[in-house]
């Protein structure tokens, strides 16, 4: 059995600059490829309208009042619910409602780059449904992608 003798077991100092090199760009490499993907897992604003909706939902119960819905927001979301007399862009989403719905609190939730194409940012806005007593009715989920 051979043992190793530390005087004749030297490492190029050449090579070893070389290696460290290449390591420092495999670890860029992978920190460019890495960070977008994790962003994308973590973020929770790329899941689907429901599932946003029945996040919102536990802390906003059907039912509550425009002011408790306000509070909510504001302490336990960090939001800021703006009063919004016309309610989400797509129309068709208020139709179910349009008999009994008095008005809306907005908020833009956040944004996230397009899963279809990465230069493109999604914003997602909620929007509660009040009736004609303030109470919560329902919460719509509306997506917007900005494709310049």
């Amino acid at each position: 059995m051979s043992r190793l003798d530390p005087k004749t077991t030297r490492i190029d100092p050449k090579n070893a600059k070389n290696m460290t090199k290449r390591n420092i760009v495999y670890l860029i490499i992978s920190v460019i490829i890495f960070l977008p993907l994790l962003s994308y897992a973590i973020n929770p604003l790329h899941k689907s309208p429901d599932k946003i909706k029945n996040k919102l939902i536990k802390k906003t119960k059907i039912g509550f009042t425009k002011e408790k819905v306000k509070e909510i927001g504001k302490a336990q979301l960090n939001l800021i619910l703006r009063e919004d007399e016309y309610g989400p862009p797509d129309r068709e989403m208020v139709i179910p409602f349009k008999d009994i719905l008095h008005t809306y609190l907005e908020a833009e939730l956040g944004s996230h780059f397009s899963h279809d194409y990465f230069v493109f940012r999604t914003y997602v806005y909620a929007y509660w449904v009040f009736d004609r007593n303030d109470k919560l009715i329902d919460i719509l989920i509306y997506k917007e992608t900005d494709a310049l």
